[in-house]
């Protein structure tokens, strides 16, 4: 807590909401950065915080020092209450009690007001939007050297404003207003708000990397339609429109067969691999293909190892003027076939 405010309450049977209240706003060194009186919501609403401590008017606190054996934390607490129960004149369910920490003699600084009156003063500044962090009796808030720990803290400021405060309080847990639940509540609410903002903005991210990747996707498939299909001008479904296009296909022309352009151009691909960039003119006719290819003059014959590969595939491995000729054995002549493919050099048609 880098500022607070520090207030003393009159009797808290007196305070209201127009209350002047004394105040000192100090620094996290308990510098006095400025002082005065102001009621709750002006204090709330002109000052750089709202962290407070309220330090109680002596007459509403009683306070003394109780002995007790060496104890956990929790069973210190139980303790107190057994100790002070011969003290008080009310049950110690109707009180506010808060103690110290036990000392090496035995001793725990003890202190405790009425219950209900405390938990109105505490709802009346939490109202006002103060953010009350402890209330203290007047009599630990002051120095040890302090010769009046009984008179209530007043203006103008002394040590005891300055003095730093014990590190307990009567401020019970269960008498906290419930506006400050309200506001644990909404600090919940808001890190749950951020964590599906959060959650939010990574699906969208995770959404739109998706997109990219499935428009880049559905561009190489338009392109690779486009290639295969060149006489289907706008591709919008490359999938269902390939389908459709190959069904189209396979209607007009019937089934494949061995001596169709595809399979024959898949076996001379498969005997002429190394001429794959050497072909310079490729046409069909008559169930056959013609190839020339690039630097051949037309006077070689054809190699062993491919014209041995032909016989075995069931094709026939010719020279002639206008290239190398390649068909089934049971197809080597004929004329060309109307709605054949020819090519010329600009390629097949």
């Amino acid at each position: 807590m880098k500022n607070f405010i520090r207030i003393a309450l009159p009797r808290v049977s007196t305070l209201n909401s127009d209350t002047p209240l004394p105040y000192v706003l100090l620094d996290r060194q308990h510098t006095v950065l400025r002082s005065g009186e102001l009621p709750a919501t002006a204090l709330a609403t002109g000052m750089p915080t709202r962290h407070t401590q309220v330090v109680l008017h002596p007459a509403d606190v009683v306070h003394t020092q109780v002995i007790a054996p060496p104890l956990t934390a929790a069973r210190l607490s139980t303790a107190v209450h057994s100790l002070i129960e011969p003290m008080v004149l009310t049950s110690p369910d109707d009180l506010a009690i808060g103690h110290g920490a036990r000392q090496a003699d035995g001793s725990v600084p003890v202190a405790w007001t009425a219950r209900a009156p405390l938990a109105r003063a505490w709802a009346l500044l939490a109202a006002a939007g103060l953010q009350v962090s402890g209330f203290y009796p007047t009599a630990h808030i002051a120095p040890a050297t302090d010769g009046e720990p009984e008179t209530p803290l007043a203006l103008p400021v002394d040590d005891r404003w300055r003095h730093p405060a014990p590190g307990w309080s009567l401020a019970m847990t269960e008498l906290r207003p419930a506006t400050h639940g309200d506001g644990r509540w909404r600090s919940a609410a808001l890190i749950g708000v951020a964590a599906a903002l959060v959650w939010i903005v990574g699906l969208n991210l995770y959404a739109g990397q998706l997109d990219s990747e499935a428009r880049a996707l559905k561009g190489t498939m338009q392109r690779q339609v486009t290639q295969a299909f060149p006489d289907i001008g706008i591709v919008i479904d490359p999938l269902k429109q390939a389908q459709q296009r190959r069904d189209s296909l396979r209607a007009a022309h019937g089934s494949a067969r061995d001596d169709d352009f595809l399979p024959l151009a898949q076996a001379t691909a498969s005997l002429l691999p190394q001429a794959a960039h050497r072909v310079e003119r490729l046409s069909y006719r008559a169930g056959a293909i013609t190839i020339q290819l690039e630097g051949d003059d037309g006077t070689g014959a054809p190699d062993a190892g491919p014209s041995q590969r032909a016989g075995a595939m069931g094709l026939s491995m010719t020279r002639e003027e206008s290239g190398w000729r390649i068909a089934r054995i049971n197809n080597t002549g004929g004329t060309d076939s109307p709605g054949r493919l020819r090519s010329t050099p600009g390629g097949v048609r």
